[in-house]
C-alpha cells in the first residue's frame, strides 16, 4: 500500500494483491479515491492477511525480523487484467519469488521491471530470489538484505556484485543515512536522506521510496538517463521521508501533489551547488 500511495502522486497505479478477511475494506476505498486502480485485489474472506512484525531500536538505525506470516500470500496466483499486462512498469514486491516469476511472465513488453525482496525470502528460497535478479531490470532493497544476499559488508562491493546478476540499476536503502544507486558502466552515486527532526514510524519507507522512484521514471517514459534517475532517486527519498512523519500509511494518505512537489524543491535545493 505504501508503494501505490506513493507512485499514484506522480504516475497511474495498478495493483495486483491479495488480502483476507481481517483487512479493512475502508482502507481499499481509500486508495481507490487516491485514483489507485484496486479492482484486481483479491479478498480471501477466510484468510488472514500477510503479517510482518519487526522491532527497531531506539534510534530506527536497527531492524530485527521477529516474524513473517505468508497467510493469504502463500497460496496466492497473480492473474494480471489486460491492461496490467500492458503496462509500461512492473514492480514485484515482497512476494514469494515464484510469484513474482509469474507476475514477470504475464507482462507484455515492459520497459522496465524492478523487484523487491526481504530477508525471509533470501533464507529460505535464495535460489528463486537469484532467478527473479535474473530477469529483473532494477532492484530495491535495503543495507541488511544487500548484505545477506551478497555475503558482503561493505555496500559498494554488495551493489557492483548485485549488477552482476542481472539488473541493470541496484538502489540500496540506507534508512535516514539516504541511499545508493548503482548503474552499469557508472560510478556508484550516494544521495543523502531528507533530514527530519521527528520520526514516527519506519515502516513501509523503503516501499514508498520505491514508490517515488518509479512513480517519477514512469512520469518520463522509463528513461534511464542519468538526469532522470537522479530526480527519480530524489521522489524516492522524498516519498520515503513522507512515509515516516506518520503511523502506517497516514502521512502518505495525507499527501498530495503540492505539498510531495514543495518537499522535493526542498531537497533539490539541498543537493545543489556550485564551484
Amino acid at each position: 500500500m505504501h508503494f501505490a500511495l506513493a507512485s499514484s502522486i506522480l504516475s497511474k497505479t495498478s495493483v495486483v494483491s491479495c488480502v483476507g478477511g481481517d483487512f479493512p475494506k475502508a482502507f481499499l476505498e481509500k486508495m481507490s479515491k487516491r485514483g489507485i486502480d484496486v479492482s484486481n485485489i483479491g479478498i480471501e474472506k477466510k484468510e488472514r492477511t500477510f503479517r510482518y512484525h519487526s522491532t527497531f531500536s531506539a534510534d530506527f538505525q536497527d531492524r530485527s525480523s521477529d516474524l513473517t506470516q505468508l497467510n493469504v500470500f502463500e497460496k496466492f496466483e497473480p492473474n494480471l487484467t489486460p491492461t496490467q499486462r500492458k503496462a509500461q512498469i512492473a514492480f514485484v514486491g515482497t512476494l514469494l519469488p515464484r510469484v513474482q516469476l509469474s507476475v514477470i511472465g504475464q507482462m507484455e513488453n515492459p520497459k522496465l521491471v524492478a523487484m523487491d525482496t526481504i530477508e525471509f525470502y533470501i533464507k529460505n528460497d535464495r535460489k528463486g530470489v537469484l532467478e527473479v535478479l535474473s530477469k529483473a531490470d532494477c532492484v530495491i532493497f535495503n543495507e541488511s538484505e544487500a548484505r545477506m544476499l551478497c555475503k558482503k559488508t561493505n555496500l559498494v562491493a554488495c551493489g557492483k556484485d548485485v549488477l552482476k546478476m542481472g539488473p541493470e540499476l541496484c538502489i540500496i536503502k540506507k534508512g535516514e543515512h539516504g541511499s545508493i544507486l548503482f548503474a552499469r558502466d557508472r560510478h556508484p552515486h550516494p544521495f543523502p536522506g531528507f533530514p527530519l527532526e521527528e520520526i514516527v514510524d519506519p515502516t513501509g519507507a523503503g516501499d514508498a521510496f520505491a514508490g517515488g522512484f518509479l512513480g517519477h521514471l514512469a512520469s518520463c517514459g522509463c528513461s534511464r538517463k542519468g538526469q532522470d534517475l537522479a530526480r527519480a532517486m530524489a521522489w524516492g527519498t522524498v516519498m520515503g521521508s513522507i512515509a515516516v512523519e506518520g503511523f502506517g500509511a497516514d502521512s502518505l494518505l495525507k499527501a498530495d501533489r503540492k505539498t510531495a512537489q514543495e518537499r522535493y524543491d526542498t531537497y533539490r535545493r539541498l543537493m545543489h551547488y556550485e564551484e
